[in-house]
């Protein structure tokens, strides 16, 4: 395992090997499932860029350290400066770089890259954050890239979420050079699946406890819910600046809500098993991995239009999507599904675990070199995202 930038080196082209170098702001359990997949490939050939160590507050979340042995690195200071030159080793290879501007030291590498690379680069990059205000200097200083971007014909954009692959074509990004894409794990084991006995209203949410993930809209929300359904139950399993409002919210409305600390990334699975539903109200969310562990055990989803997950949820299909910061709309889903007859529920758990199937490694993987295929000019036809159908622009949108 290498830990050092020396440890990335050019690499010789074979026949349809997959030469990557993936740039990641730091380690993720999350990823590094993603990431182990592609090791394991005979095709591939990868090495990790972190631009830092997980962070203290993702380990307060119980994400673990790496517990795999892909071949990485992380940057040594000055960022900058180690950025470029890890960037010089990587020009004859297929780079992928987490956000346009959300690294400042990989900012340096793409321009290079842009410039010199001789194989497509792609940012793979989740959408703003509508809320979050940013000074005229910065976004002045965004347009630019932006601009700089579009112009260098070989990159294009794995979008994470349908707001984020719109936000780059508003920026001018065609949409050709607009893939699809998302954050995405291995398959549980058996044991990990959700068990099919008695349903029960047992309602997880599970995240950071802060004002955006609008958990005080959910519990708002089953106001009204706890006389009707005798077995209702929320637990909410997390850390945040917002903890102890929320629990002051939770005494207010009398209900039988259930705070519990954070669980460790290798038992979040495990978790699943004890709830009937995962709600996600976040009024916005880049993604939201949890969904996609939830659906994989089996448990159907709630989820609010603004996650970029939502796109994996299909009404009545695995879940619910509700318009973000509509109370009234989340309870109509909240309703639902604690009002849904037993045939209902267990079609949305075969649902959820049917869903799971087109957004697993292996399929996403296949499609990831479909895109590097398309962007290198190997595919003429753009590929869809296995996970979801694509309505294909017209020729004068692309």
């Amino acid at each position: 395992m290498r830990s050092r930038e020396e440890g990335i080196h050019r690499k010789p082209i074979h026949g349809s090997l997959k030469d990557l170098v993936i740039w990641m702001n730091e380690p993720s359990p999350y990823q590094d499932s993603f990431f182990s997949y592609l090791k394991s490939r005979m095709d591939v050939s990868l090495d990790v860029v972190f631009d830092h160590d997980t962070s203290g507050m993702r380990e307060r979340l119980g994400w673990t350290g790496l517990k795999s042995g892909y071949s990485h690195v992380f940057l040594r200071r000055p960022r900058f400066w180690n950025s470029i030159a890890t960037a010089k080793r990587c020009c004859g290879r297929i780079n992928i770089v987490n956000s346009l501007w959300g690294v400042p030291s990989f900012v340096p590498a793409w321009l290079l890259l842009g410039i010199c690379s001789r194989r497509p680069i792609f940012i793979y990059s989740e959408s703003s954050d509508p809320f979050k205000g940013r000074s005229t200097i910065t976004k002045l200083a965004q347009y630019i890239l932006v601009w700089i971007a579009v112009r260098c014909q070989c990159i294009s954009v794995l979008a994470v979420g349908e707001m984020a692959a719109k936000q780059y074509r508003s920026m001018g990004f065609p949409w050709k050079r607009i893939f699809p894409f998302g954050y995405f794990l291995s398959l549980p084991c058996s044991g990990e699946t959700q068990r099919r006995g008695a349903m029960r209203g047992r309602l997880l949410f599970l995240g950071q406890l802060i004002e955006r993930k609008r958990i005080d809209l959910l519990i708002e929300a089953l106001e009204p819910l706890w006389k009707r359904f005798a077995d209702l139950e929320l637990t909410i399993i997390g850390a945040g600046s917002a903890e102890e409002e929320l629990k002051v919210l939770a005494e207010r409305s009398s209900a039988r809500i259930l705070f519990l600390a954070p669980v460790s990334s290798e038992k979040v699975r495990e978790t699943f098993s004890e709830f009937d539903l995962l709600v996600l109200p976040s009024r916005y969310d880049g993604w939201g991995v949890v969904v996609n562990e939830a659906l994989m055990c089996g448990v159907p989803v709630i989820v609010s239009s603004a996650c970029g997950a939502q796109e994996l949820v299909q009404d009545g299909v695995n879940g619910y999507v509700f318009k973000s910061g509509d109370l009234l709309n989340l309870r109509t889903c909240l309703e639902a599904f604690l009002s849904a007859d037993e045939i209902t529920r267990i079609g949305l758990i075969e649902g959820a675990i049917r869903s799971a199937e087109g957004f697993s490694l292996g399929p996403v993987v296949e499609y990831l070199f479909a895109c590097i295929d398309h962007a290198g000019g190997l595919m003429e036809r753009k590929p869809d995202p296995p996970w979801r159908e694509v309505d294909h622009p017209s020729p004068t949108e692309a």
